[in-house]
């Protein structure tokens, strides 16, 4: 069974957008090639994707570009080693990486401390769980929309299930048929 197209609309969409690598090279070149001011920018991309970019975002983006162009890390300036599986697309040296990393992992550990959503941050998390509920959901629906396990959100929705996959159906079927036992039993 698959859920109603109407449980689907009050998804939110992700706000942020992810520039393609012909995009970044396109504004690189406007920029730093052509000369062209920053609200020249903002109007060409504005009529090529119907959104318009900060000032902050195209500096930023034109900052990364010509250091990812130069193989430098945009953060540190460490020159990047190009390898096969990079696929030329490094931004950031590895140890920069993982003081992002480990700046990201601090903030949510300190946002459950004191009992925040660890992903938005803004309000308290539901019961056994890391997340609220609007956050919770909103990752539920997005991943049934989707097509994917609705608890792990990795694999898709079996026949016959309404939200999960073959091993998470038969891990939950081991959990209640062990839960009905201990009820028995005690």
């Amino acid at each position: 069974m698959r859920r109603e197209p109407w449980y689907f609309e009050e998804v939110r969409q992700k706000t942020s957008f992810k520039w393609t690598p012909e995009m970044r090279v396109a504004i690189y070149t406007m920029r730093v090639n052509d000369g062209l001011p920053i609200s020249e920018i903002q109007d060409k991309v504005y009529q090529r994707i119907g959104r318009y970019p900060n000032k902050n975002r195209i500096n930023n983006l034109v900052r990364m570009m010509r250091k990812n162009m130069a193989r430098r890390c945009y953060r540190c300036g460490k020159f990047l080693p190009w390898n096969k599986s990079s696929k030329g697309h490094l931004i950031m040296c590895q140890l920069c990486k993982k003081e992002k990393s480990d700046y990201k992992k601090a903030l949510r550990s300190k946002r459950l401390e004191v009992g925040l959503c660890g992903v938005c941050g803004r309000h308290p998390v539901e019961n056994s769980f890391a997340t609220c509920q609007k956050c919770l959901s909103e990752t539920y629906r997005r991943r049934l929309k989707e097509g994917l396990c609705g608890h792990c959100g990795k694999r898709p929705i079996v026949e016959g299930s309404i939200a999960l996959c073959f091993i998470c159906l038969c891990l939950d079927g081991i959990k209640s048929y062990n839960n009905r036992k201990k009820r028995e039993h005690a």
